[in-house]
């Protein structure tokens, strides 16, 4: 066989979107002009290999395959079901010798390839849902993962703390559990030529929520200093620092020494001691537990309490105070300390890095994409994500919609089915500044209820926003569009309708400019509780306008706000609809 025979017997790839689980009767050349890169032969035998009727499932076409949706769908669940019923079919079609399932999404299809096949199954995983949920665990994806481990010969875990954690959460034999690390490029002559800054005197203080974690942590930098070079491609922390040795007899795994030194390294948490330890490197990592006790201020207070009682009595003159955390609450350890040392003068570096960038991006598609964002948002709430992944202090005890909005379904209909929508308004706050957000509300009107049919709230300038806005007052056919004047507002306005007409040839929207007098902060406040009873959004709002739900409901009562932009249009909505309302004397 040539060169060409052989690529194509070792690797052979298959879409499983062209897998028949149910049987039809198709015609050969109607196969071959729709199938890419299988043969009819690959269809029909994959059909011989049918072991029940699965004609009750969703998303069959014509030839009996099922077509996935992509992504993280709002039917994941059933989407992983379906992947692992094809599976079956070609374990009972194709010859192999292992089966390799790459993350939790795929473990119920291996496990049925491996009760089909008998072959051994070898599982990856990546990171597992105590990782994603930090530590609040879907029950569901939870018994997916413990399945797929249970039925695994091969654990394969991309670190050894993920390791322990399936070890120790999972409950899986450590014998069939193995840390393979991703692999990296090896270290430029350049890196490598670098003169480490070695300071072998400083002694680092850690502290977290409680002792297992600061153990924990603490535990892992004594033993990557102890590891001995057992591979000459891997790189470990002696080749780097030779001489720099654990003093032995003083190696514990909470409070351990190096050689020449009286005490290098303590971990602690709030309750633990520091009596008689020094610092010149403080770190504070992840004091809060969870969104419950960012929420409690009792917590809180005892975290800064400790935090400038006990831990900054042990630093030292030019120590340096390093805290890692989660952004939950303005009050948290972060938030007091950011004031309190700026307002001492003491200088502060704040480094924040969200998931969720401010153009729509991702900050690592590789670690966590769109499509797995939307998913966690969906799963755990909005306003949990922004603090967890966002680093967006959420109190929600001084959200301004502390009720949350309504939502529905369908727009309201009469008992003939027949549409009983008064009339479709849109309401438009343009940009003041550079940095504001134009937002704009269309809503259809029923009985002075707001049935919002779309957002639009973004940066962009106007070169972009005037024909957007344009175009969509134009598909929702709408009868008013209430323009806030100042401020450029009028010439953004007029724009529009001129785009409208001379694009669209649309007449039938009236544009309405008018001047807004009333003070906005007030405006916002005492409209909040009409919005919250008479603005109903469509079901899916937070991941459909997700940046203006985050904006909205991360919204204080107290305080100076970033932005007000989506706030304001709530009551704008309120000012054209409820509170003229109010004063209706029919």
């Amino acid at each position: 066989m040539n060169s060409r025979e052989k690529k194509k017997k070792f690797l052979k790839i298959i879409n499983m979107s062209q897998v028949p689980v149910v049987w039809r009767d198709a015609n050969y050349d109607w196969i071959k002009d729709r199938f890419v890169g299988h043969t009819a032969e690959d269809y029909y035998r994959f059909r011989d290999h049918l072991y029940a009727d699965f004609n009750y499932l969703q998303g069959l076409d014509d030839l009996g395959c099922i077509q996935f949706a992509g992504g993280y769908p709002s039917n994941l669940h059933d989407e992983i079901n379906n992947f692992s019923i094809i599976s079956g079919v070609l374990a009972r079609s194709e010859e192999f010798d292992l089966i390799h399932a790459h993350d939790w999404l795929t473990y119920p299809a291996g496990v049925h390839a491996k009760m089909v096949s008998g072959k051994p199954l070898c599982i990856h995983v990546h990171a597992t849902d105590f990782d994603r949920s930090r530590g609040k665990v879907n029950p569901t994806v939870y018994s997916i993962e413990k399945n797929g481990m249970d039925h695994a010969d091969c654990i394969m875990c991309v670190s050894e703390h993920t390791r322990q954690t399936v070890i120790h959460q999972y409950h899986q034999d450590p014998r069939k559990c193995v840390a393979m690390h991703n692999a990296v490029y090896p270290l430029s002559q350049e890196l490598q030529d670098i003169v480490p800054n070695k300071n072998p005197k400083e002694k680092i203080i850690t502290g977290s929520y409680n002792e297992q974690l600061s153990t924990t942590f603490s535990r892992g930098v004594r033993n990557d200093i102890m590891e001995r070079k057992a591979s000459k491609d891997k790189i470990v922390y002696c080749d780097i620092f030779p001489n720099t040795r654990i003093k032995k007899g003083q190696s514990a795994a909470n409070l351990w020494s190096l050689e020449g030194q009286h005490i290098s390294y303590l971990a602690t948490s709030p309750g633990g001691t520091v009596t008689g330890f020094g610092a010149s490197l403080m770190i504070i990592d992840d004091i809060v537990k969870n969104a419950e006790e960012a929420m409690n201020e009792t917590t809180l207070e005892s975290h800064w309490t400790w935090f400038t009682n006990t831990m900054l009595s042990r630093l030292e003159k030019g120590g340096k105070v390093i805290i890692i955390a989660t952004r939950w609450n303005t009050k948290d350890l972060s938030g007091r300390a950011i004031d309190h040392y700026k307002s001492i003068g003491v200088p502060v570096r704040l480094v924040t890095e969200k998931a969720l960038q401010d153009d729509g991006t991702m900050l690592c598609d590789e670690v966590l994409d769109r499509a797995a964002y939307d998913l966690i948002v969906k799963t755990m709430g909005r306003e949990i994500v922004e603090a967890n992944y966002n680093q967006r202090p959420i109190d929600l005890v001084g959200r301004l919609y502390n009720l949350g909005f309504q939502t529905y379904k369908s727009l309201p209909v009469d008992d003939k089915g027949q549409s009983v929508v008064e009339e479709i308004c849109a309401y438009i706050d343009t940009a003041d500044r550079g940095d504001d957000y134009l937002c704009c509300i269309i809503y259809a009107l029923y009985r002075q209820q707001a049935y919002v049919l779309d957002v639009y709230f973004t940066k962009e300038g106007m070169e972009v926003t005037e024909p957007e806005v344009a175009k969509r007052l134009y598909e929702h056919k709408v009868n008013k569009a209430y323009i806030e004047s100042n401020n450029g507002g009028r010439g953004f306005g007029r724009s529009v309708e001129r785009i409208l007409r001379e694009k669209h040839h649309w007449y039938r929207t009236y544009i309405d400019l008018f001047s807004q007098s009333r003070n906005k902060k007030a405006r916002i406040l005492s409209s909040a509780t009409w919005c919250q009873s008479n603005i109903k959004f469509p079901i899916g709002w937070e991941v459909n306008f997700a940046e203006f739900y985050g904006d909205v409901m991360g919204y204080q009562k107290e305080g100076k706000m970033a932005h007000d932009d989506a706030e304001d249009c709530l009551a704008g909505i309120y000012d054209r609809t409820g509170r003229g309302a109010l004063f209706s004397f029919t």
